[in-house]
C-alpha cells in the first residue's frame, strides 16, 4: 500500500514537467532602420570640357529591415511608417511585403518623399501581419 501511495505522489511531479509551451507562430519584429540621402543629378552641361550647370535632385530614403522571429511565415506583412515636423504628421506611407519566412528577415527601401532627412524630425514604424 505505501509503493501505491509513492508512486502516485511522484507521478504528479514527473507530468507537471512535460508542460511544453510552443509559440509556432509568426512574429515579426521590426529590425535596422538606416536613413540616408541620395543626389540624383538630373542633368549637366558641359562647355570646354568643363562642367558648367549641374541640376540634381535630392532624396532623402529609409532602408527598413523587418525579422520574423517565429516559426510559421508571416504572410500580408505591412509596414507604417509615419513621418513627423514636431507635433504635426507631414507623411504617412504603407509598404506592403508578401510574406517573411521563418526565422528570416527582409530588407526594404523606402523613398520618404522629401529632398533632406533633416526635413522630418522623428518617425514612427508600425508592423501589421497575419
Amino acid at each position: 500500500m505505501k509503493r501505491l501511495v509513492l508512486i502516485f505522489a511522484i507521478m504528479p511531479v514527473f507530468l507537471s514537467g512535460c508542460i511544453i509551451d510552443l509559440d509556432s507562430g509568426p512574429n515579426v519584429a521590426l529590425g535596422r532602420v538606416y536613413e540616408y540621402e541620395i543626389e540624383k543629378v538630373i542633368s549637366e552641361t558641359w562647355r570646354g570640357g568643363q562642367l558648367v550647370e549641374r541640376v540634381v535632385e535630392n532624396q532623402a530614403w529609409m532602408d527598413i529591415t523587418v525579422r520574423n522571429t517565429g516559426g510559421l511565415t508571416a504572410r500580408d506583412v505591412q509596414v507604417e511608417v509615419v513621418l513627423w515636423d514636431g507635433p504635426y504628421e507631414i507623411r504617412r506611407a504603407f509598404i506592403n511585403l508578401d510574406r517573411i519566412r521563418a526565422h528570416s528577415s527582409v530588407t526594404t527601401s523606402f523613398d520618404t518623399g522629401l529632398g533632406f532627412t533633416y526635413e522630418y524630425t522623428d518617425y514612427e514604424i508600425f508592423l501589421h501581419w497575419y
